[in-house]
């Protein structure tokens, strides 16, 4: 990205937005798949992280198609590490919920 190129915060937003829904539906996805499928302890925390890892690479490479700086602020931060804190309380209470259902 050139020096020219001015980011508009509302584009920053709606970006930030539409990782975050993107964050927050995986998550609770994936904790239903975990109780569906019986993970239990250190399994479902890298079901997790993996899972995580593997979407967060897809919408890089099919939404944003591998130019992230000139969607966000701070790429690595916004779309990997906030994801990966931000889906887990969401992962964890689907996948306890579902792992209690189904028991």
């Amino acid at each position: 990205m050139s020096k020219d190129q001015v980011k508009y915060s509302s584009s920053i937003t709606h970006n930030n937005a539409a990782i975050q829904y993107v964050h927050d539906v995986t998550g609770l996805a994936f904790g239903t798949a975990a109780g569906i499928l019986k993970v239990e302890s250190l399994q479902g925390v890298a079901f997790f992280v993996i899972l995580s890892i593997l979407s967060n690479l897809l919408f890089y490479v099919l939404k944003i198609r591998g130019h992230a700086s000139q969607y966000f602020e701070r790429p690595l931060k916004d779309i990997y590490l906030k994801g990966l804190t931000r889906s887990i309380s969401g992962y964890l209470m689907m996948w306890c919920l579902v792992t209690a259902l189904c028991e």
